[in-house]
């Protein structure tokens, strides 16, 4: 298992996963993420996942702390695609397709949406946050982290506090159901993200991209960024082959121009305010 993880065990109980994927299991650790990338720098396989059942120093984007308490998913998950690095980055817009359609399984009549870059909304509200971490060696991939939380069963105590103007409220899918057992639910996710992900090895970004875009969040609706000291206004039209948001923008100067953001703050108006940064 290498160095500093022996916290895990092989996880033999509680959990179905798809054939060819090695769930490794621990109480408490202080990040899946750290842990599986110490995995993979000391020479792990793909298609390994780190589970704990709650997390120490758990983790969103930019450093933001992923508050992680028992009851909900905690899981990263080690990839090593063939691919060049800025491809193997659009594993996160993978793994949040197969994560709607494991929200769509387990309560068909939710409205699971995804929300640029890397959030699953449902009801409005964000219950999953997806997290990236890679290597390359020049412009190769060398591997990808896919670190994942979902809120199962607790969400946070004060969902307002710490928000962003406007940004959508967390919560947890027991705000709506009885949720499944979270071992339930990580095997459900695996089978959805082994059959997208081979999906994006055999076909490439081109077919998940349509998939993201059709249950996504502000298509559509009118943004605003800030980019290159410019605020920017227009219409959210999609994704560019890197997972980029592409903005309809309508310049007094130029007429309509298709601008491609992957750094800004960004305002979804149609679509509820959210400000948002970096695309992986």
């Amino acid at each position: 298992m290498g160095s500093g993880l022996g916290h895990y065990q092989p996880a033999l109980t509680g959990i179905v996963a798809p054939f060819g994927w090695k769930v490794y299991r621990a109480g408490t650790t202080a990040s899946t993420n750290a842990d599986c990338v110490s995995f993979a720098e000391s020479g792990g396989t793909e298609r390994s996942v780190f589970w704990a059942d709650q997390q120490s120093g758990g983790r969103g984007r930019r450093g933001r702390e992923w508050t992680s308490p028992p009851g909900n998913l905690y899981v990263s998950i080690l990839f090593r695609p063939e691919r060049g690095l800025s491809a193997a980055l659009t594993l996160g817009f993978v793994a949040g397709v197969a994560l709607v359609d494991t929200v769509k399984i387990v309560a068909p009549t939710l409205d699971a949406k995804v929300k640029w870059p890397n959030d699953v909304l449902v009801d409005r509200h964000k219950v999953a946050g997806i997290l990236l971490e890679s290597a390359a060696t020049g412009t190769i991939c060398d591997y990808v982290v896919v670190g994942i939380g979902v809120n199962l069963g607790i969400g946070p105590p004060n969902p307002s506090v710490g928000l962003s103007p406007g940004a959508f409220k967390p919560g947890s899918l027991s705000d709506w159901m009885t949720p499944p057992p979270v071992g339930e639910f990580l095997g459900t996710f695996l089978s959805q993200l082994n059959a997208v992900y081979g999906n994006w090895c055999e076909a490439g970004f081109g077919p998940i991209r349509r998939r993201w875009e059709a249950c996504a969040t502000g298509i559509g609706s009118t943004v605003s960024v800030e980019k290159g000291g410019q605020r920017i206004a227009g219409v959210f039209s999609g994704l560019d082959e890197s997972g980029a948001m592409l903005i309809d923008a309508m310049h007094v100067n130029a007429g309509h121009q298709c601008v491609r953001v992957t750094v800004g703050d960004v305002v979804f108006r149609g679509a509820g305010t959210v400000r948002e940064s970096e695309c992986s």
